[in-house]
């Protein structure tokens, strides 16, 4: 609860008021259009203009050549979802967040596929302000919400594993028609001693699951 309020609070703050019509239906493109360049500088406004409009005639991914050398791909565009690819290794998404009074909350996720999988979550009201403070969003995940059970790092066998989620990178899958993401550890590549061992206990890592509840990103396995 105190989470909720301290969010509702700094909303309040930038003058957004509950119940606020207009922006209960916006949809994301409005607040895409609206972002400031300093949030995605590769792109001025009217790159995502055109990159909106052209989505909305072709009814599938459009390209652009934003201010450096990178060609962007608008991927996917719903009412509160954007999928845009910024080079060859990285990608950026962004969600509308609904909360109690309506007033939406923008997560943006930005994505690097190499070397190591890796992902930064942003949030932002809806006039582009950070939220400074993320855990009033989600609870960050650590590196023993990952470990399978049969890991013991007491064994040199389970330390030299557990020490393949340090520092712990992670990748979001989202899901914005259910209000969903999933967590997913990249661990770093193992020792050649560790083998197929350490391969193995991989494929037992299991992916956080969240759904978006009351404005709060909630674990589906922690009873609430």
């Amino acid at each position: 609860m105190k989470r909720i309020l301290g969010l509702l609070l700094l909303l309040l703050s930038v003058g957004f008021l509950p119940g606020q019509a207009q922006e209960t239906e916006r949809k994301i493109r409005y607040y895409f259009q609206q972002m400031p360049e300093a949030v995605m500088p590769m792109l001025s406004q009217q790159d995502r203009e055109s990159l909106v409009n052209s989505y909305d005639e072709a009814k599938k991914p459009v390209n652009i050549r934003g201010r450096l050398i990178y060609e962007i791909t608008l991927e996917k565009l719903t009412d509160n979802y954007i999928r845009m690819r910024t080079s060859q290794s990285g990608y950026t998404e962004w969600m509308l967040l609904p909360l109690v009074n309506g007033t939406p909350v923008i997560m943006m996720v930005q994505t690097v596929e190499r070397p190591i999988p890796d992902a930064r979550l942003t949030f932002f009201t809806p006039n582009w302000q950070v939220i400074s403070n993320s855990d009033m969003m989600i609870t960050a995940p650590q590196k023993n919400d990952f470990l399978p059970p049969e890991i013991d790092e007491r064994t040199p066998e389970g330390r030299s594993f557990a020490h393949r989620l340090e520092p712990l990178y992670l990748t979001y899958e989202l899901n914005p028609e259910l209000l969903q993401i999933e967590a997913k550890p990249s661990l770093k590549p193992a020792d050649d001693a560790a083998g197929n061992h350490d391969e193995a206990l991989a494929k037992e890592i299991k992916p956080l699951s969240y759904y978006w509840s009351n404005g709060l990103w909630r674990r589906t396995d922690v009873k609430q």
